[in-house]
């Protein structure tokens, strides 16, 4: 049977709800729809029992979901038994309509026989309305803060420019890696002088313009370091300016967040990329001499900002992902490293290098966190030649030595790989979100390699993606039924981070429901340990103070 709403009328609304309550409504992208509901016909019931073949059939193939529904009907091996011929929109949507419950049923069936249903109907489609309202409200933007800083970066970004074209001798495309690369090696032969062997790309099998051989390049001339600088500029003001500005509407920017983007279950945000938008001050010198260490700094996040009577509260979990592994690799050492009131990167470095915490450098601490993640996601010598700056021998006498002190990290992948390999490269994470890795048993050595990295990295951050999913599920349900009602609207999601918009008011009773409520979402997995949560406060994303929870 198919309804039909001919128009917008109060009475028409009331039926549309209470069909939609009353009944499972199955649906392809329902985010929009949900959106459209409240935007366009103002129902804003979130009671609607709401299932999304889209996302439902994402979780059957991760690594390959469907963009449409064409693909959706392929990934399901489903053919219509019919076409239509027909340019009646009414018409068209029914033979849809009968093609979307053909293909339910057949989703429904799989998800059930894969094991999937829970994570489908626990996680992702209770997330479903979170996200769509996200979607809906938006962040607000400081337009003027956003135009004034955009003024010094564009006003930099001219004076590096002009440098580059007196270092060469020449105006060029700086953006051309063409011309760059023309330049640098036919024109300066700056890799015959500096006796450097330029690796080749790739793709072109041509010399490299990368970052890695402009450095090795700068001892003999100003011009690399220049269009480093450059690049560096550039990228900010495309990115985290121009980028942003053109999404802008009304003084809010509403970006579309995707729950089915990443394999690992990770949301993701597009048009634009809020998740981006780097947490640091942003240095307008990139080699800073003794004259530049009072250059300015940008503040990307803090043209984010809250309502009238309102401020911005975000909540971040602290080192969610080596609590997971510590957790599925029950490495006791590292849990009570975990435990300890102290920076854990600076214990871990002590342990390892055999010193005092009070010893430990800034250096040695960014090392051991690097490696610590390096090896939570499989990371082979040469990724740690990149992620360290060492030479190969180097590289692998400190992964060594690494392992020595924290065996776990190690032999955690090696089991991880193993089980992969006896189940047909199926793996599961902490809350049943499976994906398959093809190429875990390949005789070539590459892809087998390329594989074991993405199992490993499955299991931690997939299961702190989902933890964190679970944290916008369960708070989102504590604060819509807090007693007296709480005003605070989830605006942000950046992975292990979330941010609200809350009346000044509420941020008290906010605050200690969000911290309760994420500190113990783990035990939904079976998670025995707290997740700790740092909470912060402020009228901007960018200028945020800790806040004290009141007991």
């Amino acid at each position: 049977m198919f309804y039909c709403f001919k128009n917008a009328s109060q009475k028409n609304k009331e039926s549309l709800t209470q069909l939609l309550k009353s009944t499972k409504v199955i649906s392809y992208d329902a985010r929009n729809i949900l959106i459209y509901l409240k935007t366009q016909l103002q129902i804003y019931d979130n009671t609607f029992s709401m299932y999304d073949a889209k996302i439902g059939a994402s979780l059957l193939d991760p690594d390959n979901p469907p963009e449409n529904f064409s693909e959706l009907q392929k990934l399901l091996s489903f053919t219509a038994p019919y076409t239509i011929a027909t340019e009646c929109p009414l018409q068209k949507a029914a033979w849809y309509l009968t093609l979307l419950r053909e293909c339910w049923s057949r989703l429904n069936s799989l998800l059930v026989e894969k094991q999937l249903w829970q994570v489908f109907v626990d996680i992702e489609m209770k997330l479903l309305p979170i996200i769509a309202e996200m979607e809906r409200r938006g962040v607000s933007i400081d337009l003027s803060k956003l135009k004034s800083m955009e003024e010094v970066l564009v006003n930099r970004t001219r004076l590096v420019e002009q440098a580059c074209y007196k270092a060469a001798g020449k105006v060029f495309q700086i953006n051309s890696t063409v011309q760059v690369r023309s330049i640098l090696y036919d024109e300066l032969q700056l890799d015959t002088k500096c006796n450097v062997k330029v690796r080749e790309t790739l793709a072109g099998g041509v010399k490299s313009t990368s970052e890695i051989m402009l450095r090795s390049l700068m001892s003999e001339h100003p011009l690399p370091k220049l269009i480093l600088e450059y690049r560096h500029l550039h990228k900010a003001h495309a990115t985290f300016l121009a980028g942003i500005a053109q999404h802008v509407r009304d003084g809010v920017v509403r970006p579309t967040w995707v729950q089915t983007a990443a394999a690992t279950g990770r949301i993701a945000s597009n048009n634009p990329n809020l998740q981006a938008i780097p947490k640091v001050p942003f240095s307008l010198v990139m080699f800073p001499d003794d004259e530049d260490k009072e250059s300015v700094q940008l503040k990307f996040r803090s043209v984010y900002v809250a309502g009238a009577g309102q401020s911005l509260l975000a909540a971040d979990f602290q080192h969610v992902e080596c609590r997971v592994f510590a957790h599925v690799a029950a490495d006791t050492a590292l849990l009570r490293a975990l435990a300890a009131p102290r920076d854990l990167f600076v214990l871990l470095a002590a342990q390892w290098l055999n010193v005092s915490e009070s010893a430990v450098c800034v250096a040695d601490r960014e090392r051991t966190k690097r490696l610590v993640y390096a090896s939570l996601y499989g990371a082979g010598t040469r990724k740690l030649m990149e992620i360290l700056d060492l030479t190969y021998e180097h590289a692998l006498q400190v992964a060594a030595s690494f392992n020595r002190t924290f065996p776990s990290l190690k032999s955690f992948g090696r089991r991880v790989v193993w089980e992969c390999s006896q189940a047909g490269g199926r793996l599961s994470t902490l809350s049943g979100r499976a994906r398959h890795f093809a190429h875990i048993n390949s005789k070539d050595f590459a892809l087998k390699s390329h594989a074991e990295r993405q199992a490993v990295n499955f299991i931690v951050q997939g299961s702190a993606a989902d933890i964190c999913k679970m944290a916008m599920i369960l708070t989102e349900a504590e604060l819509r039924s807090a007693t007296p009602p709480v005003d605070a609207h989830l605006v942000l999601q950046i992975h292990d981070e979330l941010v609200w918009e809350v009346r000044d008011e509420h941020i008290p009773v906010a605050a200690g429901i969000i911290k309760r409520v994420m500190e113990g979402c783990g035990r939904q997995f079976g998670m025995s340990i707290s997740l700790p949560v740092a909470i912060s406060v402020g009228k901007n994303w960018g200028e945020m103070e800790d806040y004290n929870v009141p007991v």
